[in-house]
C-alpha cells in the first residue's frame, strides 16, 4: 500500500506550485508589456526575485515557459465557449449559440489580453499537445455548423472552411479592438 505524502512533502509540493504560478504570472506580465520576443528568464527571474538559474528548476527554457503560457491560454478560451455552448443547450438557435461563442472568444480575449495574443503568436507548441479538434473553441464552431446543416437549418456545403471564414471574421474583429485599430475607437 502507497502512504500518504508526509506534512513536509505536502508542503515543498505546495510551495513548488506557488513559485510555478508565481512564475507563470510574471511572464504573462512580461508578455502583455513586451510580447513573447520580450520575454526572458532573466526578466521573469528578476520579477520573482529569484536567480535565472533557479527557473530552470521550474521551466527548462524559455521555449518550455512560453509553451505552458500557450495552454494556459488556450485551455482558458476552448473552457469558457465550451461552457456557454453548454449552458445554452442543444435546442438554442445556431445563430443564437453563434451569437453566445463569439461574445465568449471576445470576453476572453478583453479578459486576458496577454495570453490570447500568446495563443496566436507562439508558433510552435509541442506536437501532440495540441487540442482535439472537437475541444476547441474553433471546434465548436464547426460541430455547431455540421449539426444545423445535418438538421437542415442551414445550408453549409463545408463546415470547416464556413466556420474558418466565420472565425476569421471574429478574430480579426477582436484583433483590432484590442490594438485600437477599429474606426472610430478612441485612441
Amino acid at each position: 500500500a502507497e502512504q500518504a505524502p508526509s506534512g513536509a512533502r505536502r508542503w515543498r509540493e505546495r510551495q513548488r506550485s506557488e513559485v510555478r504560478a508565481a512564475i507563470l504570472a510574471a511572464a504573462r506580465e512580461l508578455v502583455n508589456q513586451h510580447g513573447a520576443a520580450g520575454l526572458t528568464m532573466r526578466a521573469v527571474a528578476e520579477a520573482v526575485g529569484y536567480s535565472p538559474g533557479a527557473l530552470y528548476e521550474y521551466f527548462r527554457s524559455k521555449g518550455e515557459l512560453l509553451e505552458a503560457l500557450y495552454f494556459e491560454g488556450s485551455e482558458g478560451l476552448n473552457t469558457r465557449t465550451a461552457q456557454v455552448l453548454a449552458e445554452a443547450g442543444p435546442d438554442a438557435s445556431l445563430l443564437h449559440r453563434m451569437r453566445l461563442a463569439a461574445r465568449a472568444y471576445r470576453a476572453y480575449a478583453h479578459e486576458h489580453p496577454d495570453l490570447y495574443r500568446l495563443i496566436f503568436s507562439v508558433t510552435n507548441p509541442r506536437e501532440g499537445q495540441l487540442p482535439e479538434l472537437e475541444e476547441s473553441s474553433f471546434g465548436a464552431l464547426v460541430g455547431l455548423l455540421r449539426e444545423a446543416s445535418a438538421r437542415g437549418d442551414v445550408q453549409v456545403d463545408d463546415p470547416l472552411h464556413t466556420a474558418a471564414g466565420l472565425w476569421a471574421f471574429v478574430h480579426g474583429f477582436v484583433m483590432l479592438e484590442l490594438t485600437g485599430r477599429l474606426p472610430g475607437q478612441p485612441p
